[in-house]
């Protein structure tokens, strides 16, 4: 049988640093093979490659400007016509390999498309129909699109017209083996090991987090003590209460926070994308309960009452009240912290994601008969 030849594209940064991701994995530094763990599928029959600047191409391409140009103009069209179909995570890529693919003569010989939009429907809020026609354009010219909540199925095709057959909820996953309690981990430094237990941890990067109502929280709760764990450099400038601690963390660091905190706790604003959803899991795959705001989806990840507690959007006495609940109750806690792990090991996993990609992409070839 022909090998199937799988092309994955996460855009410039990873295509850049892909072999430092992979080094970090063997020295058990980074949470999954690859990100997002697309390559767990690869086989005698399947190829998995990330599209990435190699060792000669960082050297001859010195400056950034180069190497962006020559990986969007020149790499990435030629990788299209080497590959049986390309997999992308990011809205932006999607939209650009669609464009891409909608050049004239040329488009029959690009590889099919299989993309997962995250922030799209969110962000179509702030459209005008001018730019919705020109996405909804590109997103009709894609196989298969994926995404992380069931209730944007219906958003898709309300918003951008595109036909059921083409949307395909996928419940996304981690490597749960990477945040297990035997592993490796590392205090952060700064903290006071001693001085920081039963602590509540709040995890996030993206523009969904309600880092708001988070401070009304600690100010709410100052006799107990709060981290805020964040790449955005936004949140790890600004100010807070007096118990509280903000940081940012690498994976060994991470671990710790979620071994010694008491419970995790994740405030949202509004969305469709499920903002929240990896830190819920790597929760749970610690053993950990999450407090979590009541988005559209977060119902898939979490069982609330059995696995976490979901609070309305913006509720600070209900944040107030489920953190007291799990302080009363630690027996409480560390039963939902385990009866997460339960729920989660075995759904939620980067390889039931890749998966998925790979089920998909032997549909739209028709090979679904095929091992």
């Amino acid at each position: 049988m022909k090998k199937l030849k799988v092309a994955v594209f996460l855009g410039y940064k990873i295509a850049l640093t892909i072999e430092e991701w992979r080094k970090a994995w063997l020295n058990d530094e980074a949470n999954d093979t690859a990100p997002y763990g697309y390559d767990r599928v690869k086989s005698d029959n399947v190829v998995i490659d990330y599209i990435s600047l190699n060792k000669v191409e960082k050297i001859i391409l010195f400056n950034k400007y180069l190497r962006y140009a020559y990986l969007y103009f020149i790499k990435l069209p030629i990788k299209l016509l080497q590959y049986d179909v390309v997999w992308t995570h990011y809205d932006k890529d999607g939209l650009y390999i669609s464009k891409l693919r909608s050049i004239p003569l040329i488009q029959k010989f690009f590889a099919k498309q299989i993309s997962c939009f995250i922030w799209l429907i969110d962000d179509s809020r702030k459209m005008n129909i001018k730019q919705i026609n020109r996405i909804s354009k590109l997103l009709k010219n894609i196989d298969k699109i994926v995404f992380h909540a069931p209730t944007e199925k219906k958003l898709f095709k309300e918003i951008f017209h595109i036909d059921d057959d083409k949307l395909q909820y996928v419940p996304f996953g981690i490597n749960v083996e990477a945040y297990g309690l035997d592993k490796k981990d590392k205090c952060p430094q700064g903290l006071d090991k001693n001085y920081f237990n039963d602590f509540i941890l709040c995890v996030g990067t993206d523009k969904h987090r309600d880092i708001e109502l988070f401070s009304s929280i600690t100010r709410a709760l100052k006799e107990h003590k709060f981290v805020l764990a964040s790449a955005n450099p936004k949140y790890l400038n600004k100010k807070f209460n007096s118990n509280t601690i903000v940081l940012k963390a690498n994976l060994l660091e991470m671990r710790w926070l979620y071994k010694n905190c008491l419970c995790v706790i994740v405030p949202l604003k509004y969305n469709e994308h499920v903002s929240g959803c990896t830190t819920v899991l790597e929760a749970a795959a610690m053993h950990k309960p999450v407090i979590v705001s009541d988005v559209p989806g977060i119902r898939e990840y979490v069982i609330d009452g059995e696995t976490g507690i979901i609070v309305p959007v913006g509720d600070l006495e209900a944040f107030k009240e489920a953190i007291l609940e799990l302080y009363k109750d630690k027996e409480y806690a560390r039963k939902l912290g385990d009866q997460a792990y339960d729920f989660v090991k075995d759904r939620f996993t980067s390889l039931n994601w890749a998966k998925a990609h790979l089920d998909l992409t032997k549909e739209i070839l028709n090979l679904s008969g095929e091992e």
